[in-house]
């Protein structure tokens, strides 16, 4: 048995215990060193302990690369469901048993380091001066020893980890020491984060909250204020845990001089502009984030780091440095999608980042698609050229143009467009965005109607709120957008008004994300026109890939003598289980549903088409590699019996 701390009785007569150093790093392990710790037993895994014996590995299991299995038992008393399950997941020994380790050297510094994360797991619960035994084959673990002999008859070894919590303790008395000097700018009560004499004495709460203190000072302008240290005594008497947080906040600071360094072919002046920290404004860390979400957009910059000086100095400046890392400023790619019944789907890209040094993008995209559905001659290609300013009115405003040449050639029209646009785009804030463009259309499309050509002007406008936690895979927030866009035909005398909207949200059910549900919803409605009238390319599809699945591309709507013509208003709910079954593989039920309707606004007389099926994700560094496999629910003549869908990211 190994005490997690040690007691000594005062001349009072009460029992005290108070933490230290060992004790200290013990607290502070599983909050700040947790990965480390992981790291660490990871490395030893991988590389073992070298004990050498005239030039060899003394361990046999080490010269015969062989796996060492071994079985784990817990014994938590008195039993705690919640708490033991916790001690489970955090004890690297019982998450590597299914599969062994190299070595028996491997597995004793794995017990090491479990003894450290247990304990740190007993105070994240509030239990101090309890009790935690390892052994193997009935040996403490300290006294354990090996004889290098890996057969079936020593293997797989035995081990027991007995834990006894010991006494759970409450928070007694909070005290906050800062310098007499300094009086506080803000409010505090230590009760806000959970200090509250009385309550369970969480060792994350006492580090939570002296992270906060800090930061409340930090973001008062005190731009060096630290913890100095915590004083923690726990009384075994009343079980009470009296906590001190010694706090030194520095000096109160403002922005001083703003020095860029990194920049190459870039200009500085750009990336200071971005910044936005006004030298002589007072110091708070929400500038510096707000600096570096504005630096993010610039395509050119690859890395960025923000610090602050190491002093206030005489006039109570702190001076800033800003490190960037420029990427390359070409670059060239390609991706590839395919589907059973829309064939596949190639694109390329080529792009400069700082085409003319100030952080500008060009872009050009190419792509060609119903690959292997159709004819040559029904191929789609689309060429389109961008050009991104940054920075053109204000910091947060960028100009943006586009080109673009394409040819549509679905089953229900074929067209060919040239389209032109140019607008501004601004950031409200880190998640609220907006843009507005001027856009000229020159097309001539054949439908089930005629054969028109039309020359549209446009006024598109749309505003995005994007809170989502990644793009490819998010799994939390919401990605809501609203556009409206009137038109008019100078062609033919017409003009209408096309507005949309959509939102997809995910909740996570499960806090190690293996769960998350996500959900879609879009729908869209153009008035001021007959449908005849309105461009086959403006007019609303479902069907594919991107909306319901199960169906072909753009293959639900209206339709004339067997052809699909489109609409004039749709909707579309898509529903997804996102279930992680491993670090690499997901399994993903899905559900779509969508209705395309003749008149301006929805029609419950139109069929409301519905794909179900399943999916298949596997999980890289650039995102989910998607294929998913739907079909129709009450399919109609023409529909396919099942339909695959293969690409990179999640469906929405």
């Amino acid at each position: 048995m190994v005490p997690l701390v040690t007691a000594s009785l005062k001349a009072d007569g009460n029992l005290r215990m108070r933490f230290t150093p060992h004790l200290l790093v013990y607290f502070i392990a599983f909050f700040s060193f947790g990965s480390i710790f992981s790291n660490a037993s990871s490395a030893i895994e991988n590389f073992g302990t070298q004990n050498l014996e005239n030039g060899q590995f003394a361990d046999k299991s080490l010269r015969e690369n062989t796996v060492v299995k071994y079985e784990v038992t817990f014994h938590l008393q008195p039993n705690i469901p919640s708490i033991k399950k916790s001690l489970q997941d955090m004890s690297s020994m019982f998450s590597k048993q299914k599969t062994g380790v190299s070595s028996v050297p491997v597995l004793l510094g794995l017990a090491r380091t479990d003894k450290e994360r247990l304990a740190a797991v007993l105070y994240s619960e509030g239990y101090y001066g309890g009790l935690i035994d390892i052994r193997f084959n009935g040996q403490p673990v300290e006294e354990f020893t090996f004889n290098g002999d890996t057969s079936a008859n020593n293997l797989p070894l035995a081990v027991s980890v007995r834990i006894e919590p010991g006494s759970l303790f409450y928070f007694g008395k909070i005290s906050i020491k800062q310098p007499s000097s300094e009086k506080l700018p803000f409010s505090y009560n230590p009760g806000s984060v959970g200090l509250i004499s009385g309550q369970p004495a969480k060792s994350t709460i006492v580090i939570d909250a002296a992270k906060d203190l800090v930061a409340k000072w930090r973001h008062n302008g005190y731009p060096h204020a630290r913890l100095v240290s915590t004083e923690v005594v726990a009384d075994h008497a009343t079980r009470e845990l009296n906590i001190v947080l010694n706090i030194d906040t520095g000096h109160k600071a403002v922005f001083g001089i703003v020095t860029v360094v990194g920049t190459d072919k870039l200009d500085a002046g750009v990336v200071l502009e971005q910044t936005a920290i006004e030298v002589g404004s007072e110091y708070t860390p929400t500038t510096l984030d707000i600096a570096r979400t504005r630096l993010r957009k610039i395509e050119g910059i690859e890395s960025i780091r923000i610090r602050e000086g190491e002093a206030v100095d005489e006039t109570g400046a702190i001076p800033i440095f800003v490190e960037v890392t420029e990427r390359k400023p070409r670059f060239v790619g390609a991706t590839t999608s395919w589907s059973n019944v829309d064939g596949a789907e190639v694109q390329a890209y080529w792009g400069h980042r700082n085409i003319f040094g100030r952080g500008e993008l060009l872009r050009f995209d190419g792509s060609i698609s119903e690959i292997g559905s159709n004819s040559v001659e029904d191929l789609e290609y689309s060429l389109r050229a961008t050009l991104l300013k940054p920075g053109l009115l204000d910091i947060d405003t960028d100009l943006l143009t586009e080109i673009w040449v394409f040819r549509e050639r679905p089953d229900t029209y074929d067209s060919w467009n040239a389209k032109a646009k140019i607008g501004i785009a601004h950031r409200f804030n880190n998640s609220l965005s907006g843009s507005i463009a001027l856009s000229g259309d020159r097309s001539r499309i054949e439908d089930a109607f005629d054969i028109t050509n039309y020359w549209l002007l446009g006024l598109p406008g749309d505003v995005i709120y994007d809170n989502r936690d990644k793009r490819l895979d998010p799994t939390s927030g919401f990605r809501s957008t609203v556009k409206v866009a009137p038109y008019f035909d100078l062609e033919n005398d017409e003009n209408f008004l096309l507005s949309q909207a959509s939102i997809a949200g995910y909740q996570i059910f499960e806090s190690d994300k293996r769960v998350v549900f996500a959900g879609r919803l879009a729908i869209g409605s153009i008035v001021g026109a007959k449908l005849n009238d309105i461009p086959e390319t403006y007019r609303f599809y479902s069907g594919g890939g991107g909306s319901v699945r199960g169906y072909p591309y753009r293959s639900i709507g209206p339709s004339i003598n067997g052809v699909v013509v489109g609409g004039r208003s749709f909707f579309e709910v898509s529903g997804e289980i996102r279930l992680r079954v491993s670090r690499t593989i997901g399994i993903v039920p899905f559900v779509d549903m969508g209705n395309v309707s003749e008149g301006e606004f929805f029609n419950s007389k139109q069929v409301t088409r519905v794909g179900a099926g399943i999916g298949l994700r596997y999980y890289t560094a650039l995102g989910p590699l998607r294929f998913d496999v739907a079909v129709p629910v009450e399919p109609e003549p023409g529909d396919p019996k099942i339909a695959f869908y293969v690409g990179l990211g999640q469906a929405f």
